[in-house]
């Protein structure tokens, strides 16, 4: 089977039985390693009964990590089950010092993901770890305290809810998130982009809200490729609705937030990792090794992550906004390009 065509998908999802760490990876549930420590631990149950990762899940089924309780829930495409989440009472403020990085879908996210496992190592060989939480803000005010370095994307976090945080905010012109976007669902990038009649729901994995123009029993990134660029660019322009408006709530002013732009970073990668750490009140050691990694690992020294950037460059808007389209993205989210500093 074709694991990017969507009807091979949808014809054989209702025969295969999904394993757990097929779910969890799917829903964006923990890290490799956060998933290997939950299974040896047995944290994991389905239906009370401790799991290994090839315990099969399905519709019905009662999920539980860490004795917090999810549901299983069935989708508009047969076969297929997304994720129901019991709330979840937090205590405030959080305690400790929280050092953690909030980005978005398409904003070097990966490249910051690299880094930021080796710094937490050199900072303290000993309880050094590093999360990245994906989209699940939920699990990250859960177990946030747990790592000396964390990033959460997609959401503007509440700063008044922890005792001690430090917030670097990365940011990239929208324009081109939405241009980065377009061609990485065309491709279908991510599994999410491969289901069929997707809601809301099914994209919390990303935070997302699915375009008013997909049609029934297409999946986005087959509706990608059957539309023409202008259309398309419009959809991707309401998936982005939830991260533009998280990203104007952003307060720019306050100093528990370093705000640092995607255009700023690539060629200066070394510099831009010794502030983020010097803000983070890490020690020089760190701070350096922080420089040194950053340049190790970027795209232009660095074959993997040069594959997954399609084109680092900035303003290629400008080459693929129409009149309408600029006219769409300005009604609805245009604030952010005076709120940054980008040109109109």
């Amino acid at each position: 089977m074709n694991e990017h065509d969507p009807a091979a998908m949808n014809a054989s999802s209702s025969t295969k039985t999904e394993t757990v760490v097929e779910f969890l990876g799917r829903q964006g549930l923990g890290d490799k390693v956060c998933q290997r420590n939950w299974f040896n631990r047995r944290e994991i149950k389905v239906n009370g009964i401790a799991a290994t990762p090839e315990t099969p899940i399905e519709q019905g089924s009662s999920l539980s990590i860490r004795d917090v309780e999810y549901n299983i829930l069935p989708t508009k495409e047969a076969g297929r089950t997304t994720l129901g989440l019991t709330p979840r009472d937090h205590s405030f403020p959080i305690k400790g010092r929280i050092r953690v990085q909030c980005g978005y879908h398409k904003c070097l996210t990966m490249y910051f993901r690299r880094v930021s496992k080796k710094i937490a190592m050199w900072n303290n060989p000993f309880r050094g770890e590093f999360r990245h939480f994906f989209h699940r803000l939920d699990e990250f005010y859960e177990d946030c305290e747990d790592y000396s370095i964390c990033s959460v994307s997609g959401h503007c976090l509440d700063l008044d809810d922890f005792e001690d945080i430090r917030a670097v905010h990365i940011i990239r012109d929208p324009r081109d998130m939405i241009i980065s976007g377009y061609f990485y669902h065309k491709r279908a990038g991510e599994p999410w982009c491969n289901y069929i009649n997707p809601t809301d729901d099914d994209w919390s994995v990303v935070n997302a809200s699915v375009p008013s123009s997909l049609p029934e029993n297409t999946s986005f990134a087959e509706y990608l490729n059957a539309v023409s660029v202008e259309d398309g660019l419009a959809a991707e322009i309401e998936f982005r609705q939830n991260h533009f408006e998280s990203m104007m709530k952003w307060a720019t002013d306050d100093p528990r937030v370093l705000t640092v732009k995607y255009e700023d970073i690539l060629g200066n990668e070394a510099e831009t990792f010794r502030r983020i750490y010097k803000f983070y009140d890490f020690p020089l050691h760190t701070r350096l090794a922080a420089s040194w990694y950053a340049s190790r690992y970027s795209a232009k020294s660095n074959r993997r992550l040069a594959t997954h950037i399609r084109n680092p460059n900035h303003g290629q808007w400008r080459e693929m906004f129409t009149p309408k389209l600029a006219q769409m993205f300005n009604e609805k989210h245009g604030s952010l390009l005076e709120k940054y500093g980008y040109e109109s």
